[in-house]
């Protein structure tokens, strides 16, 4: 079997996902947490999505680089519309608005629909929790009409 280095796998699956006209970034973003699934020891969370994932930008399923659109906000709060697009992504983005809205208010809830599998939900938390030293809770919920094509 093959043996890849953390970097080696993160940069062929970028650029299996921007083949599959998935933008630069965005790319990079799902890379680093597929391969950090891998890393973890959560491989059903990892680079054997990737398949899947192409499959689903090809069914127009996910659409890459749909932009977030937050419907309502307050100081602590947001309610985000994900487009449809990569959940890996727009959950990271969901996640620093979080903190950016905790560090002015002490505490902050956002919610996310329309949004695409996030793969390990438990890399968000790790990684922010990291970044600003903000604890978190993350919940997830799935919608049946739509999200039978992740499982």
């Amino acid at each position: 079997m093959p043996s890849f280095t953390k970097e080696q796998l993160q940069k062929i699956t970028a650029d299996i996902f921007e083949a599959g006209g998935v933008p630069r970034d965005e790319a990079a973003i799902i890379a680093e947490l597929l391969v950090a699934s891998n890393l973890a020891g959560h491989d059903s969370h990892g680079v054997l999505r990737i398949p899947q994932y192409i499959g689903l930008i090809e069914s127009g399923l996910i659409q890459p680089g749909a932009a977030m659109e937050i419907e309502r906000e307050s100081a602590s709060h947001a309610l985000i519309n994900g487009n449809w697009g990569f959940g890996h992504v727009i959950a990271q983005k969901a996640m620093s608005l979080a903190i950016q809205k905790a560090k002015s208010s002490t505490i902050s809830a956002i919610s996310v629909y329309n949004c695409n599998h996030i793969g390990r939900i438990g890399s968000y938390p790790m990684k922010q929790q990291r970044r600003s030293g903000y604890p978190n809770l993350s919940f997830e919920t799935i919608e049946t009409a739509r999200s039978s094509h992740h499982l």
